[in-house]
């Protein structure tokens, strides 16, 4: 009868030995503490970047601690979101647990695409412990086109052989960026002798100035003639806008603005002057000075 129990209790050691132990899964103790970090902290999406940045990645790490601050080691931890996709969860699959290493941490992955909420939370448990982050989404706008404007010294009108400035500096960029080109078209009602560049076509009545500096001119007239002053500004910095270079096409500006000018010998109209009020009756004549 002891020879039978014997033989029974030593079948299922055998048994045991045969299936492995099943282990329960190690939570963190219910009064420590899960601290969570991203890396990057923020995921920035431009889709009109070239090439386009559609997706985004955060590694979001939990260190386990207890009440001591004492680092956890081959903690179960598993990582859920409000929105994107964790690698730890794929669209379709049962979500992973994962376990934390020799020093406490354990880490996932945070994918957020275009659509996707500009604030998401992901968070970490671990038995009845949890700890949160929140993960900020911006997307860039697509790119507003500059603002030229043009001011002109002296106003209106300038005299024979006054300097003019052609001012373009209040020209503006509504996102913030610089201005990199400027290029001015200066139309004249009569030949200019010396223009910067030839206008497209050539044109004895036309010079272009351009130049990623060139945000004013000065000019000065030896005839009367009127002038139509184009200002043409862009933020890209992939065009060459070089001074000596090629005229660069008008597709290349986002922003431009047309000003009419006069150059004319004298400010002032002719005015007759009639002296002191006459009195002319009916036969006779007055004289007008």
């Amino acid at each position: 009868m002891v020879r039978s129990r014997s033989i029974a209790t030593l079948s299922a050691l055998s048994l045991v030995a045969a299936l492995g132990c099943v282990s329960s899964p190690l939570f963190a103790p219910s009064d420590g503490q899960i601290l969570l970090s991203a890396n990057p902290a923020a995921i920035v999406l431009d889709e009109f970047a070239d090439p386009p940045v559609t997706t985004g990645s955060t590694v979001v790490s939990a260190l386990i601690i207890d009440v001591n601050g004492i680092p956890q080691a081959g903690v179960t931890v598993v990582f859920t979101t409000n929105g994107g996709e964790l690698a730890s969860a794929p669209a379709g699959q049962a979500i992973m647990s994962m376990d934390t290493d020799d020093n406490g941490f354990v880490s996932d992955t945070l994918t957020l695409q275009l659509g996707d909420p500009t604030t998401v939370t992901v968070t970490a448990r671990s038995g009845a412990l949890t700890g949160t982050i929140a993960v900020e989404k911006s997307e860039v706008p697509p790119n507003q086109l500059p603002l030229a404007f043009i001011s002109i010294t002296p106003a209106n009108s300038a005299l024979l052989n006054e300097t003019v400035i052609y001012d373009g500096t209040p020209s503006n960029d509504p996102d913030g960026d610089p201005i990199t080109c400027y290029q001015w078209t200066i139309e004249s009602s009569t030949s200019i002798p010396s223009p910067d560049l030839p206008c497209i076509p050539p044109n004895s009545r036309c010079e272009v100035a351009q130049g990623p500096g060139t945000s004013f001119l000065t000019r000065s007239y030896t005839a009367e003639q009127m002038i139509a002053v184009t200002l043409r500004v862009s933020d890209d910095p992939s065009i060459a806008c070089s001074s000596g270079g090629p005229v660069e096409s008008i597709a290349a500006f986002g922003g431009a603005v047309v000003e009419a000018y006069d150059v004319v010998c004298d400010r002032s109209a002719p005015i007759a002057g009639a002296g002191a009020n006459q009195t002319v009756s009916l036969g006779g004549n007055a004289m007008v000075t």
